[in-house]
């Protein structure tokens, strides 16, 4: 109710918007006015209390009325808003504004004592009805909220409360709601308002917009679908024209009082979409609730379950699904309908009760004289499975099918064609149990015609399991059962099998695929080939056989393209991860998916032993790397066109990092196709096809001469690929492309798209002897490492995707640079001693002969000479000479000159002056005197080797000792010897150095991954 501050005169929302505005903005002038206000409060409830004294039923005093009012400012945004009090009758009541309904609530609470409850319409009322409550007619059109109605206890059985105080039951039915308020919020939706009923809780979600109220009502549906699959009792309350418990007034419909109460209310909205997104995992198929067969209410006299029925009985399918059918005009005569159907079915007075309570919920069902009155109408037949044996040995079969837990309740379209009720059938499958049933209905199912197509797949069972759990089956089936007159007839045989499995065929290939453990897999056609050896036996032959797999063929295709298309879905151990989300949901073929991770999803796992692993073979630096990595390969998309290459000698970890790739992803997972196989074979892309990654260890030196292929597989381009013997097939390629190599393979591919798609990565450690854990693999790969490895790659994802690129990523110069190093001698001979000069030349023995010294100090591989022109030509631009020298014509190439990377002679780097000894320079000298007998060669050049003392990589200047024994970063040779950097005038004086340009390149030389720097530029120069 608006009040007007007397203060200053300005207008406010309701009391408690002009009490904050008071303290707010006239604390010291209110002093006086508060405490009149409170005073006048205080009398107010005073005589609120005198005349409601504690009745003789034991309803307390109602608490203060300012959450009725702001619980009903939430509620009432328009319209009207209906309040209905409901006791011995009903009666509505319609009210204009929150005000009204303020000054009504002295009435309310009086009938609420005489034994009404009091309730409220959920969605104001556009119009005021002439007579009666509103109906979804007077609902407004459209708002922004949707509701549930969940019970914790039942007034039917007051036993399981009646040994609680009051509080005790709210303390249990609080528990429940804080339990279904993080599941929704795990879904992104969020509880606004929510009013505890007395046994249950009844939450209100506040949308961020407007939607029309038939959208509300199948939104509805969705939430209470959704929280009944999580165990809640969730009463059908998703219609439009719903009355909920009005918060502020006792329960009263038995003798237990229980005050309802405001438990929630704040300002949290819900993205309407989030709601939609878990429609969608209801509307690509109607999936099982429970493959468990219920307690027996659900259970008729013939031992035949309710859902067997459902799935023939398509009316009383919808009747227990839709309260409010269209076919009939009042819900009075939908339960009628509903009952009449159930003792058809053979279910008796109690069972039919109860599944109407169970499926058609709403509190006048709770009534006994309006369940009389309905079970005293019914009248007509009952199901004879003596007239209809076919009809009985197919709900048979279906009640052992859901027994087992083979079949998925509502699974396939055969259930809803149109005329299914009370239909004979066309086929029932005999299982070994049939051997009990009566002659008479043995010798029906012998006259039955053609199989209908009925979708009864097994789900997380291995292909062993099939055979073996069905393997009785087998033995007991009769053969002539698949022919007609001595005519073999497919379709029977066709539908026994995918009685048994999911099959599906993809359309460009005829690549016959099987649901499996949570995935589709190959190998279809190999599974039906093997049950029509089964079935059939003797009888069977290629031609038959053939004919099976036809008919299968055409009742299962499906395009490729319909497979792993939702990119942020993946199959794990224990169900299907949204990598967005973050949800997990149960396993079903509905995903289409083809990838699943033998790994269990724990977001509370942690991986130790990886961690350790991890930090022994790689740089600090690329840690986080090699986490996006495993998270990318979980991605099905190449969005960044990356391929890993792991490089270092033997023993360093390489192999040991791509084992746990491949443990981690799976074997199925993964394939194995070198980088050369991949460009040179045609067949070899097709073992990429569905497969998170390609790892190859260690592969050959070939030289790459067509690049193409690479650039499309690691480019999000349409492949065409072939598999031998098969027809070909377009795809996209998501598997990530993963190598190692000693050495890489040189590449005639010059363009910058080929050396940005390289991440490489370099493991400088090598464990020999005692440092060698042979049982390392079998430690990271135990279950629960893997789990938190899983966490590790989830996060490294969660970085890629919101930065777009991988840590510490290269500019496509410096990838070229350290690939060419790796890859080719020659390239690295004249990165780092070859300069162009127009005017200039070298002798061809002078060039081949300090190649050949450069190698040998490198400890890189030589090229015979007869092979130095063409690779020299690659890199730089020569031209043959032929110059005269003392009167002889030597060979020559012209345009470039040699840069004279010049060998140092010192007996120790430690032996300049200086006034206190370091421990470096200690061990310096310990290591320089064993060397004595000899100088200390050393060089200053651009090297991408890693650094002996930080570990570091990188093309930064290196200081290289004893012709390449050891080599390490230039500030870093300052760091460990101290006089090295004291004295570098004299030796830069003393030397030649024409190959590092000290005043070009100065800052990239103080420039050390290590972290060490030199304090300025001058003390080099």
């Amino acid at each position: 109710m608006a009040q007007t501050c007397k203060i200053c005169g300005k207008w406010l929302k309701n009391k408690r918007a002009l009490i904050e505005h008071v303290k707010k903005n006239h604390a010291e002038q209110s002093l006086t006015n508060s405490s009149e206000f409170e005073q006048s409060k205080q009398m107010e409830e005073a005589k609120h209390i005198q005349s409601h004294p504690i009745s003789s039923v034991g309803i307390r005093s109602i608490p203060k009325d300012r959450k009725i009012e702001e619980f009903l400012e939430f509620i009432h945004t328009e319209g009207w808003l209906e309040i209905r009090l409901i006791g011995n009758k009903s009666i509505p009541r319609f009210y204009n504004s929150v005000n009204e309904i303020l000054n009504d609530l002295e009435s309310l609470k009086t009938h609420n004592e005489s034994g009404f409850n009091i309730y409220y319409g959920i969605l104001p009322r556009k119009s005021k009805p002439e007579s009666g409550g509103g109906n979804k007619e007077h609902v407004i059109d459209n708002a922004d909220r949707l509701w549930l109605d969940i019970d914790v206890f039942s007034v039917k059985r007051p036993e399981k409360y009646s040994n609680l105080t009051n509080e005790e039951i709210k303390a249990k039915v609080m528990e429940k709601y804080e339990e279904a308020k993080r599941i929704l919020e795990s879904s992104g939706i969020h509880i606004t308002a929510c009013v505890y009923s007395g046994r249950g809780f009844q939450p209100i979600i506040k949308l961020n917009q407007k939607i029309l109220k038939e959208e509300i009502e199948e939104l509805n549906r969705v939430l209470i679908r959704f929280l009944r699959g999580h165990g809640f009792k969730v009463d059908n309350a998703w219609d439009c024209a719903r009355i909920l418990r009005l918060p502020g007034f006792y329960n009263v419909k038995d003798e237990r009082k229980l005050l309802a109460e405001l438990i929630e209310l704040n300002d949290k909205t819900t993205d309407v979409e989030n709601v939609k997104k878990l429609a969608e995992l209801f509307t690509v198929e109607k999936e099982a609730k429970s493959t468990e067969i219920k307690s027996d209410v659900f259970v008729n006299d013939l031992g035949i379950h309710l859902d067997a029925i459902r799935m023939v009985d398509r009316k009383l399918d919808e009747l227990l699904t839709v309260v409010e059918h269209a076919d009939y005009p009042s819900l009075s005569e939908a339960d009628m309908a509903c009952a009449s159907r159930l003792y058809y079915w053979r279910f008796n007075e109690s069972q039919i009760i109860e599944i109407l309570r169970n499926y058609r919920y709403r509190e006048k069902l709770d009534r006994d004289d309006y369940i009389n009155l309905t079970l005293s109408k019914i009248n007509g037949d009952r199901f004879n499975p003596a007239k209809n044996p076919s009809l009985f040995l197919k709900l048979v079969k279906i009640t052992e099918d859901l027994r087992k837990g083979s079949m998925s309740r509502f699974s396939g379209k055969h259930f809803k064609k149109e005329g299914c009720f009370n239909r004979d059938v066309q086929d029932v499958h005999v299982l070994s149990y049939f051997n009990s049933i009566s002659q008479s209905i043995l010798k029906e199912y012998n006259n039955l015609d053609d199989v209908d197509d009925m979708d009864i797949s097994k789900e997380n069972t291995s292909f062993l399991d099939y055979e073996e759990e069905n393997l009785d089956i087998d033995i007991k089936f009769n053969v002539e059962y698949f022919f007609n007159r001595n005519k073999f007839v497919a379709k029977r045989l066709a539908d026994v099998i995918m009685n048994q499995f999911v099959f599906i065929t993809l359309n460009d290939s005829e690549e016959v695929l099987f649901y499996n453990n949570g995935v589709f897999r190959p190998g279809g056609e190999s599974i039906i080939k093997h049950y029509c050896e089964k079935y059939l036996g003797e009888e069977a032959n290629n031609h038959r056989v053939n004919e099976v797999i036809g008919h299968i063929w055409r009742l299962t295709y499906i395009d490729r393209s319909k497979f792993d298309n939702n990119k942020n879905l993946i199959a794990v151990e224990n169900g299907v991860l949204d990598l967005e989300t973050m949800e997990l949901y149960p396993h079903s073929p509905k995903y289409l998916l083809t990838v699943k991770l033998h790994v269990k999803y724990d977001p509370e796992a942690d991986c130790p032993e990886i961690k350790k692993f991890f930090s022994e073979v790689l740089h600090q630096d690329d840690i986080p790397v090699i986490e996006e990595l495993f998270g990318y390969c979980l991605y099905r998309d190449y969005f960044i066109q990356k391929a890993f290459m792991f490089v270092g000698e033997g023993n360093n970890g390489k192999s040991t990092l791509i084992s746990l790739l491949r443990e981690f992803l799976g074997k199925a997972n993964v394939s194995s196709k070198s980088l050369q196989e991949l460009v040179e074979d045609r067949f070899a892309t097709s073992e990429l096809y569905g497969k998170m990654a390609n790892l190859f260890a260690d592969i050959p030196d070939k030289a790459l001469k067509n690049t193409g292929i690479f650039k499309m597989l690691t480019g999000g381009d349409m492949l065409e690929a072939q598999r031998k013997f098969q027809h070909p097939f377009k795809f996209v390629n998501y598997a990530k492309l993963i190598f190692s190599a000693n050495k890489l393979p040189e590449t005639y591919d010059e363009t910058d798209a080929f050396f940005r798609r390289w991440i490489i990565i370099n493991f400088p450690n090598k464990f020999e002897g005692d440092k060698a854990d042979k049982k390392l693999i079998e430690k990271l790969t135990k279950p629960e490492e893997l789990s938190g490895l899983l966490n590790l790659a989830l996060a490294g994802l969660k970085r890629l995707l919101e930065k777009g690129d991988f840590s510490g990523s290269k500019s496509t110069d410096e990838i070229r640079e350290e690939y060419i190093r790796m890859s080719d001698p020659v390239g690295a001979f004249v990165l780092d001693c070859v300069e162009v000069a127009s005017e200039e030349w070298v002798s061809k023995d002078d060039f081949y002969n300090s190649f050949c010294e450069y190698c040998r100090r490198n400890k890189l591989p030589t090229v015979p000479k007869n092979k130095i022109a063409e690779k020299l030509q690659r890199h730089i631009k020569v031209e043959d000479y032929r110059p005269e020298i003392e009167g002889k014509r030597i060979r020559a190439w012209k345009g470039i000159r040699l840069v004279d990377i010049g060998n140092g002679s010192v007996q120790s780097l430690t032996n300049f002056d200086s006034k206190e000894e370091t421990d470096s320079s200690k061990d310096s000298k310990e290591e320089n005197n064993r060397n004595s007998s000899k100088p200390i060669d050393f060089k200053i050049l651009k090297d991408a080797r890693a650094c002996e003392l930080c570990g570091k990589n990188g093309a930064n200047a290196k200081v290289i000792f004893n012709n390449g024994s050891k080599i390490c970063h230039l500030t870093c040779a300052f760091a460990k010897y101290p006089e090295l950097k004291n004295k570098w005038s004299e030796i830069i004086k003393s030397k030649r150095f024409d190959l590092i340009d000290l005043e070009e390149e100065s800052n990239r030389m103080l420039e050390c991954p290590c972290g060490f720097s030199t304090s300025s530029k001058a003390e080099f120069t």
